[in-house]
């Protein structure tokens, strides 16, 4: 029945299952037995729509759509061809990608007919049937590419990019997409690729605790990723633009933007450009996410600097002091916009219940970095903040940093003191004299009462300093009992003094 309404050259272009040949083998029958020849398709009719949308896929088509936006020029077929021809990996797609993006067009379907918008059937007619095959055949890959949750919006950042060399957005190409360019991050991308962009420094009183309470902040953090995206956009001109936007937003989503950006030229240098895959994990959902998982990114990025290391093609042999020092000083930029960041966070009331609602090995993490930031002279400022949120956390998951225990204590003599909830013993750590305050139990309810209440003393007495009063050293666990340990006064306490 196909035959009577379409050409057996049309029915040709229609990309049928592989795996089955019987339809094949019925055009070529129907083809050799056909006498009438079907009427001339009209591309802007119900039929010839149809047809059209059983060849062309998504994917393709929204490359057109996108060109033809950008550069509003019809009659450029060659040089849109041309652009597809590069085997760049920005235009390939895999059945994973086109069944996705289906399943966005049909949701977006309202009352239209056909599975594509009005305006995007006009320009998709613009293209003859077998360019369009041949456009496929270009761009479809069976390699499952495996794309990160924002990979729509990343690639088509790319490709407006790409076309031209801005990041003005043809919202008729985004709508039916229902995504949006218009929110951070890519409004931070589109300012810094702007012509018009100019660095800026960014200083700032980092001991003042008006900063780390004032509405600049966000502005500072925003404006050093910029800075930062605009290096990109300017130095790298080896890079794709995928590449670019990939690398991007790894800047402006993750937690180690210049320790990044460092391993990143050095993988450059030996060819490896397999380093955005390698990443994806650093592009977290969530600003959450991505605080549990902080050390575990800075572990993934030493591993590659490793490898870069060790496959590079550079005949000078490497400063490893050079290299040192300056994974110091990118590290410690980005554990100054890692503090920013997770004020900025904690700032917000349904963040921080998503914080205090953490368990676990979760919670167990960011404690782990929040007493971490806090032991950092450079963080003055931020501590009131950043403490709060520990001891709140602390409390409601029952945990404490893992840096508190110690180890190898030995009791010297007999219990020497007692206090109103643990008794006083000298000891000995690591050749050291101490002094341990051991939880008393008097029965087995008090237990978890007690043992909050040591270590939100042990939380609160490790971030304090002060000559007149005694470092906190860490905790010990002498069987289900909690103990705090600190410098042994041979003088006694301060009455007996």
């Amino acid at each position: 029945m196909m035959s009577e309404v379409y050409s057996i050259g049309n029915l040709r272009t229609i990309p049928w299952a592989h795996y089955c040949n019987c339809l094949t083998q019925q055009i070529g029958v129907a083809a050799a037995h056909s006498i009438a020849t079907p009427p001339q398709l009209d591309k802007d009719s119900v039929v010839g729509r149809a047809l059209y949308e059983l060849v062309v896929s998504p994917w393709p088509l929204t490359f057109w759509t996108t060109f033809r936006a950008v550069v509003n020029d019809k009659t450029d077929l060659l040089a849109f061809l041309d652009i597809l021809a590069c085997n760049d990996e920005l235009f390939a797609w895999d059945d994973d990608d086109d069944l996705n993006l289906h399943c966005v067009l049909v949701a977006g379907v309202d009352h239209r007919p056909g599975l594509y918008p009005r305006d995007w059937g006009q320009l998709m007619v613009e293209i003859d049937l077998g360019s369009w095959c041949r456009i496929n055949e270009m761009t479809r890959t069976k390699d499952q590419l495996g794309r990160g949750s924002d990979d729509w919006r990343i690639r088509l950042a790319a490709i407006i990019l790409r076309y031209s060399g801005s990041l003005t957005v043809p919202q008729n190409v985004l709508t039916p997409l229902n995504i949006s360019l218009d929110e951070f991050p890519y409004t931070s991308v589109s300012r810094a690729v702007a012509t018009t962009y100019k660095t800026q420094t960014h200083e700032a009183d980092f001991e003042s605790e008006q900063f780390w309470a004032g509405p600049e902040l966000q502005h500072w953090v925003l404006k050093r990723g910029e800075d930062l995206c605009r290096g990109i956009w300017r130095r790298s001109p080896h890079l794709s633009a995928l590449q670019q936007v990939e690398t991007m937003h790894l800047v402006l989503t993750g937690f180690h933007p210049n320790l990044t950006l460092y391993i990143h030229s050095l993988l450059t240098q030996i060819g490896f450009n397999r380093f955005q895959e390698l990443q994806r994990d650093e592009k977290a959902s969530n600003l959450l996410k991505a605080l549990k998982e902080y050390y575990l990114h800075v572990e993934q990025l030493l591993v590659l600097l490793k490898y870069s290391i060790a496959n590079s093609h550079i005949n000078a042999p490497w400063d490893s002091h050079a290299v040192a020092q300056t994974i110091s000083k990118h590290l410690q930029r980005d554990v100054l916009t890692a503090a920013v960041r997770l004020v900025i966070f904690l700032g917000h009331e349904e963040s921080y219940r998503e914080f205090l609602a953490c368990r676990g090995m979760e919670a167990q993490h960011l404690l782990d970095l929040l007493q971490d930031l806090l032991d950092l002279d450079s963080l003055a400022g931020a501590k009131p903040v950043i403490c709060k949120g520990m001891l709140r956390l602390s409390r409601a998951s029952g945990l404490h940093p893992r840096c508190f225990p110690v180890s190898g204590f030995q009791a010297i003599g007999e219990q020497v003191a007692a206090g109103g909830f643990g008794d006083i013993w000298k000891g000995r750590v690591c050749g050291q004299t101490v002094s341990i305050k051991i939880m008393r139990i008097f029965q087995d309810s008090d237990t978890q009462v007690i043992v909050k209440e040591f270590g939100r003393e042990a939380l609160i007495w490790c971030q304090l300093c002060h000559p007149n009063l005694l470092p906190f050293f860490g905790l010990y666990y002498l069987e289900n009992r909690l103990c705090l340990i600190s410098p042994w006064m041979e003088n006694g306490n301060v009455l007996e003094f």
